[in-house]
């Protein structure tokens, strides 16, 4: 009886720190909100933009390049226009 009762307390515990975890968001400070070069939402568009994901992550566009790449697999085919190379810090 002890160990099912402490499997399901221990199952709990993992589904509210998921919860926890999914209701996170960062909170940007003003000085960086401020940033000519930071994007709050929407793509980054050009080199040195940045935003920061919901767990305070910095993400910066590094690099935009366009190609006409096509990919194909069974019936199914991808064409690559343009790629965004974001680089991570913190």
């Amino acid at each position: 009886m002890q160990n099912s009762s402490s499997a399901s307390s221990s199952t709990s515990q993992k589904n509210h720190a998921a919860k926890r975890l999914g209701d996170y968001q960062y909170k940007v400070p003003k000085k960086v909100a401020d940033d000519k070069d930071y994007v709050k939402d929407g793509n980054l568009t050009t080199p040195k933009q940045f935003s920061y994901d919901r767990f305070g992550t910095e993400q910066r566009l590094a690099n935009v390049a366009t190609s006409n790449f096509n990919l194909s697999s069974d019936n199914v085919s991808y064409k690559i226009d343009k790629v965004r190379v974001l680089k991570k810090y913190r």
